[in-house]
């Protein structure tokens, strides 16, 4: 493996280090800039005329060419100086320009990695380092001072995968156990988006999980007066229902803690209180808010499903619009009915269509037969397996 020379950091400043060495000032902004670029999009071959185009499009073509090479020139006296071998950080011909990626990296190239890594592991302590070394590795907006439109463009998305990373991480770290280290990032996710009300509520629920209702309820206050002093609005119902739920979320929490191998087949009348705690515990999610207002809804969904002749159900709607927490409780619903054969499988976070059989076989706690196809195994390993009825939540 080729050792990497220099490390571009585009998050929170423009940097270039080495060995201990530093470069943060440049010969002009748009030398800072065109660094930024190549480092940006590491294996992507730029033209000179795009980049002219770019960062020096009121010259006329042979001055912005002229800026291009004393741009470039500058860039290989600071990085690529004499006594460096040729190419080490920047390849260019008469026509085309590309950062070394073999000897380069970013902040930027570590952090996607990590991320995108992340949400292909199936493996819960590698997921978590993932994820912390992405949220680590983000020490603030992309290129601050800089305001093309790309970078805006990219600033943004990675600003959100910043969020979705803190909020993937706390979610594993309290499937984990650590919930002190999941309520420690629920609140830098906050303080990264104060406004965001979902983070809040989320971090409310963590703190009720782990039996503090009081800073359950202080944090609560703290999002309503945020709200109505930045943008004259209340906390959504579901957030205020949460607040009346927290004594309820931690007594079923701390119940379900203590009894996490409770046998599946236990049998309990499916509206008791106790059915909840069986089905967070076993195979459904712990629900956040009351469920209102969707009776038709779920007779459908039931009725569906119970007639023995659907063998996929899908529902769909805009984002936010409850198609998971409507899915969810269809299904708590008809626990009994399918004998609690009835199973949560979560693949939001996958982006490699490989690993959704993986996926359903962990949910099913089953071993995974190599000589044999993980779907088939999984759908086997149903009661009634040719009649396995998947219902599932897509956006529109």
């Amino acid at each position: 493996m080729i050792e990497k020379i220099w490390r571009i950091e585009l998050f929170g400043r423009l940097s270039a280090g080495k060995d201990g060495e530093i470069v943060t000032r440049f010969r002009t902004h748009k030398t800072g800039l065109l660094l930024a670029h190549l480092a940006f999009y590491p294996k992507r071959i730029h033209a000179r005329e795009e980049l002219i185009e770019m960062l020096w499009s009121e010259f006329e073509p042979n001055a912005g060419r002229t800026s291009l090479r004393t741009a470039l020139a500058s860039l290989r006296r600071q990085l690529e100086p004499p006594g460096t071998p040729s190419g080490s950080f920047l390849i260019a011909n008469r026509s085309n320009i590309q950062i070394n990626s073999d000897t380069v990296t970013s902040d930027v190239s570590e952090f996607e990695f990590a991320f995108k890594t992340a949400a292909q592991t199936t493996n819960s302590s590698e997921k978590i380092d993932l994820l912390a070394r992405a949220v680590e590795l983000y020490q603030g907006e992309l290129l601050p001072g800089y305001y093309e439109n790309w970078i805006i463009t990219e600033r943004g998305i990675l600003a959100e995968n910043f969020l979705d990373a803190l909020r993937r991480l706390a979610a594993a770290l309290e499937q984990a156990g650590e919930f002190e280290r999941a309520i420690d990032y629920a609140r830098r996710r906050i303080a990264a988006d104060r406004w965001r009300e979902e983070a809040h509520a989320e971090l409310m629920r963590l703190y009720a999980a782990t039996g503090q209702i009081s800073a359950a309820k202080r944090q609560y206050d703290q999002l309503k007066q945020i709200l109505r002093d930045e943008l004259n609005v209340q906390p959504a119902p579901e957030t205020r229902s949460l607040v009346e739920r927290l004594p309820e979320i931690a007594e079923r929490t701390a119940f379900a803690r203590s009894k996490k191998q409770i046998p599946s087949s236990t049998k309990t009348p499916i509206n008791s209180s106790a059915d909840s705690v069986r089905a967070a515990v076993g195979h459904l999610p712990i629900p956040l808010t009351r469920f209102v207002d969707r009776e038709t809804e779920l007779e459908q969904i039931g009725a569906m499903l119970s007639a023995g002749q659907t063998r996929i159900l899908t529902l769909t709607g805009m984002g936010g619009s409850g198609k998971t927490r409507l899915a969810i409780e269809a299904a708590r619903k008809l626990f009994d009915a399918f004998d609690g054969a009835i199973y949560f499988v979560s693949l939001a976070d996958l982006r490699d269509a490989r690993l959704i059989a993986k996926t359903l076989l962990k949910a099913l706690n089953l071993p995974r037969n190599a000589s044999g196809d993980a779907l088939e195994q999984a759908a086997r390993s149903l009661p009634g397996a040719t009649g396995l009825t998947p219902l599932t939540a897509y956006p529109r």
